[in-house]
């Protein structure tokens, strides 16, 4: 991909900022505990997808929980975490980018939709793996399913101010690419 394009240019910098703050949210509400309540490297994935192109969601869906988990160990490797989260984050952004951007649905519509499709994909992922190790997995899939509520719902707390304040700043709504 070239970058010569100006608006190219703004999304490799708005996809750097996000993942630099995806980065290091996740160890302030670990260090507080809250970290797989309110799935803290998730709300600036989230609010990035509103604002970039699908490629661009794509990369830091990939690398950010992958450099994250090699310097931190959050999420961790084993039990594969890591990889849930990336196939959850990848989902998310899937869904928002052709909600949102694509058939031009209100955001609300987008966010609800990729949180529904956020828990499907953990599910399936969870039995897909507990079933690869030959563990039980109904129990557990339906915990780590309820764990993360709060961090829903404070996706949908963050996620419209966030949406609120860019639109008061530049007086419309995320373009829709």
């Amino acid at each position: 991909m070239k970058l010569n394009n100006p608006e190219d240019m703004k999304q490799v910098i708005l996809s750097g900022l996000f993942s630099a703050i995806a980065f290091v949210l996740p160890m302030i509400f670990h260090l507080l505990g809250l970290g797989s309540i309110f799935l803290p490297m998730f709300l600036p994935i989230v609010m990035l997808a509103f604002l970039v192109k699908l490629q661009f969601d794509i990369v830091v869906c990939i690398i950010v929980p992958i450099f994250s988990s090699l310097t931190t160990s959050m999420p961790p490797i084993y039990p594969p975490i890591f990889l849930i989260m990336i196939m959850e984050l990848l989902m998310i952004c899937i869904i928002i980018s052709l909600i949102y951007h694509r058939l031009k649905y209100p955001w609300y519509v987008a966010l609800l939709a990729s949180a529904i499709v956020d828990r499907l994909t953990l599910a399936l992922m969870i039995f897909i793996l507990l079933e690869i190790f030959k563990v039980k997995g109904l129990t557990l899939s339906s915990v780590f399913i309820l764990q993360g509520i709060p961090g829903i719902c404070l996706q949908f707390i963050v996620v419209p101010l966030f949406l609120k304040l860019y639109k008061l700043r530049y007086g419309v709504y995320p373009v829709r690419n």
